[in-house]
C-alpha cells in the first residue's frame, strides 16, 4: 500500500489556505494567527517527516555518547545507566529497528542520565558539578540538531550560521 501521508498533509494545509482562511473573519486576529500557525506546522511536518527516523537515531546517539561518558568517568557501577547504555548500543546497531524502539531507548537513557545528575549531585557535590559540566558540554550537538530541525519555524538570528540539517543528522547518526 502506498503511504499518502505527505499528500494528506499537503492537502490539509492547502484546504486551510484556500477554504478556511477566506472564511475566517478579519475582525478575529487571534483566529487568523492560529490558522496561520496550524498551516505552518502542517507544512513543516510534511517537510520533516522523511527525516524523523534519522532525527530519533541522532538523539539516541547523543544520549548514548553522554551515557557512555558518565559511565567511563563518573559512575561506572550504576546498573540503571549501564542497562540503558547497553540497550542504546543494541538498538543503534540492530538492523530493522523500529522508530518506537529508538525513541524509547533514547528516553530510557535520558531518564537514567537525569537520575544520575540528581543522585550524584546530592551525594557528592563536586562530582555532581563535573557531571553537570559533562551534560552541558553534550548539549551543544543536541542544540545544533534542534536549531537546524526547527529552522523553518524559528526566528533564528543568523540562519546561515547553522549547519544544514542533513549534515547534522549525518554527523550524529554514525554508529
Amino acid at each position: 500500500m502506498v503511504d499518502h501521508t505527505e499528500n494528506v498533509l499537503r492537502a490539509a494545509a492547502q484546504s486551510l489556505r484556500d477554504v478556511v482562511a477566506p472564511a475566517v473573519d478579519d475582525t478575529n486576529p487571534l483566529a487568523r494567527e492560529q490558522l496561520h500557525l496550524v498551516i505552518e506546522w502542517l507544512d513543516f511536518l510534511r517537510e520533516r517527516l522523511p527525516l524523523a527516523f534519522e532525527r530519533q537515531r541522532c538523539e539516541l546517539q547523543q544520549n548514548l555518547e553522554l551515557g557512555e561518558t558518565l559511565l567511563e568517568r563518573y559512575v561506572p557501577a550504576n546498573d540503571g545507566l549501564t542497562r540503558a547504555v547497553q540497550r542504546g548500543r543494541e538498538v543503534l546497531t540492530r538492523s530493522g529497528v523500529r522508530a518506537g524502539e529508538v525513541r524509547d531507548s533514547s528516553t530510557l537513557l535520558a531518564e537514567a542520565i537525569s537520575g544520575i545528575v540528581k543522585q550524584v549531585g546530592a551525594d557528592d557535590p563536586q562530582c555532581g558539578r563535573d557531571i553537570e559540566i559533562a551534560v552541558l558540554d553534550s548539549t551543544r550537538n543536541f542544540l545544533e540538531l534542534q536549531r537546524s530541525w526547527f529552522l523553518p519555524l524559528s526566528p533564528e538570528p543568523d540562519p546561515a550560521a547553522l549547519p544544514e540539517l542533513a549534515r547534522v543528522l549525518e554527523g550524529n547518526t554514525q554508529s
